[in-house]
């Protein structure tokens, strides 16, 4: 069971609150079980059972998947090893409202164009019913070609999930999304903020730099950054800067490579790392943000050109009658 963006959302502002205040963990599952409802209230059900049989919070979170994901998993772990778990809670609040505003959205400007489709098909075979169609002839039409739109998002829909799940762990498939325009520069900023969100939460909480660079590659979800990082760490064995080591890779910008190895000079290591996580989450949000204006248009001019065409269908069928009858 996978949680939506929404009830992550709020499971993790919540959480913090608590956690804020002095709760323990299973006291703050309980205290948020207790008004839940839905599959946020079945996964905190089965996250206290699991606090309640003495697991550690890294562990209760990690019996939940796929409702929780491998960089909430890292960013946890640390931050539990840290003492800084309501700092890591907020912060995955803030990241999951703002995927949730922008699935919204997308979603809502999309409304329109959809709902003008949906009439225009209806509308546009109205005539048919005057040309002495029976309405169940009219209707089996109408619903007919809705039924094939349908089963063609449906079919778009699972066939881009399966790639961005096969993307997770092969570097061909990886590499080709990135290659999409737009759709890959978006893909490549959000997987690197999650690297650079996961990678500080790491070594803050005392992990040696090998081991988090490792967890912040998984962590990316991108099989591109998790094969090009595993090639930089004999870089790092030979005693090279991580600033140096992330160069080589080759998967991340040069502006980020350039940052970590002046933070590393100066000592800020920690706070850039946190100033490129937002940098780049709030790049990739922007990229959301240009594609929600754009895709709207897109299937507006999409439905335009289809209601054009059912429109001289229709019309050279009416005429056509007309023909008819005048030669009678």
């Amino acid at each position: 069971m996978k949680l939506p963006l929404r009830d992550k959302q709020v499971f993790y502002d919540e959480l913090a609150r608590l956690l804020r205040s002095g709760s323990p963990f299973l006291r703050a599952v309980e205290l948020l079980r207790a008004d839940a409802s839905g599959k946020l209230g079945r996964f905190l059900d089965r996250l206290a059972k699991a606090a309640a049989a003495g697991d550690s919070v890294l562990d209760a979170l990690a019996k939940q998947r796929p409702a929780v994901t491998e960089m909430e998993l890292s960013i946890i772990g640390a931050a539990e090893r840290s003492g800084r778990l309501d700092r890591a809670c907020t912060g995955l609040g803030t990241y999951f409202r703002a995927l949730e505003q922008a699935r919204s959205t997308v979603i809502r400007r999309s409304l329109y164009p959809l709902v003008m489709a949906h009439l225009g098909i209806f509308i546009l075979a109205a005539p048919k019913l005057f040309l002495g169609a029976s309405p169940a002839l009219y209707l089996a039409q109408t619903a007919g070609v809705l039924v094939v739109v349908y089963a063609i998002v449906a079919l778009m829909a699972w066939g881009i999930g399966g790639m961005l799940r096969f993307a997770r762990g092969n570097v061909g498939a990886d590499r080709l999304l990135r290659a999409i325009p737009a759709f890959g520069k978006l893909r490549a900023s959000f997987a690197t903020a999650r690297f650079c969100a996961t990678l500080d939460a790491q070594l803050e909480a005392g992990v040696n730099v090998m081991e988090s660079l490792a967890r912040a590659a998984h962590a990316s979800n991108s099989a591109w950054v998790i094969e090009h990082v595993r090639t930089a760490m004999p870089t790092l064995q030979t005693g090279a800067s991580l600033g140096d080591a992330l160069g080589k890779t080759g998967a991340f910008p040069r502006e980020m490579q350039r940052s970590v190895r002046l933070a590393e000079q100066t000592g800020e290591l920690d706070a850039e790392l946190q100033r490129l996580a937002q940098h780049y989450e709030h790049r990739a949000l922007q990229r959301v943000e240009m594609l929600s204006e754009w895709l709207p248009k897109i299937i507006y001019g999409l439905v335009v050109l289809y209601l054009a065409y059912q429109m001289v269908t229709v019309y050279s069928g009416v005429l056509a009658g007309y023909d008819k009858i005048l030669d009678m």
